[in-house]
């Protein structure tokens, strides 16, 4: 991750309140909750979130295992001090995988269970990031992946996707990074996908809508109606991804 557009403090400083907001990162999390349920996640869970951002994802987790142990770790320093912020509790770790810190070094072979959402997009080589994140799982971890399926948005590419994902995609992924994958899917018809394109449709001016000082009451209005719409979506289909593997 070496250009203008992976530069995730600049990111954090301007897309962060639309990121609080966005309810395609909510629809993820209650996806996420349910598939750390399958595997097993509970009370007695160390639970690494690998690209924890602003925290948000980890926040929901204390809510739903507040006895759990949890660790979040993240490249952006913004986004490090925001989650320290919000959860003073947690362990928050500014981490390139590719060079780790040596405060890393004591959390090899740590969590019980990790997650990595909306990563591997921004990522030239997927499968030597599942490997390098797989260092700080125990044998038989589980890891919840999700990525984002269907075409890229201007939003996206401003952002640093490389690529998006099918769910076969994602099974190779997993396989060949050294994780057994469990389920691997999609998700998100109809609504999701409905959200997606009208993303899409927004073009650059999205850009500019999501900055973090930039909202408006029909922003307000269409956030609230797909977190609603979002609960009907059918759990099979779709443009987000998601996948269960075992290490």
């Amino acid at each position: 991750m070496t250009n203008s557009h992976d530069n995730w403090d600049v990111h954090w400083e301007n897309f962060s309140n639309s990121a609080n907001r966005n309810p395609a990162q909510k629809y993820r999390q209650r996806l996420i909750i349910k598939a750390l349920e399958k595997a097993a996640c509970s009370e007695s869970s160390h639970l690494l979130d690998i690209g924890s951002g602003q925290g948000d994802f980890l926040k929901q987790s204390m809510i739903k295992w507040p006895k759990a142990r949890f660790l979040g770790f993240e490249m952006s320093k913004i986004g490090v001090q925001v989650s320290k912020e919000k959860l003073p509790s947690v362990e928050f770790l500014e981490v390139n995988l590719y060079d780790p810190p040596e405060a890393a070094s004591l959390f090899e072979g740590w969590a019980t269970h990790a997650v990595c959402s909306e990563v591997l997009e921004h990522v030239d080589d997927p499968v030597a990031f599942l490997r390098k994140a797989s260092t700080y799982l125990s044998a038989g971890a589980k890891i919840i992946v999700t990525v984002p399926g269907g075409p890229m948005s201007h939003y996206d590419k401003h952002i640093g996707h490389r690529k998006h994902f099918t769910s076969e995609n994602l099974k190779k992924c997993l396989q060949l990074s050294g994780f057994t994958p469990v389920e691997v899917k999609s998700a998100g018809f109809p609504f999701f996908n409905l959200y997606r394109t009208l993303v899409i449709l927004r073009g650059k001016s999205l850009i500019k809508d999501a900055s973090a000082n930039n909202s408006n009451i029909l922003m307000g209005f269409f956030e609230s109606l797909f977190n609603l719409l979002f609960k009907l979506n059918n759990s099979h289909f779709g443009w987000q991804v998601i996948g269960i593997g075992i290490k």
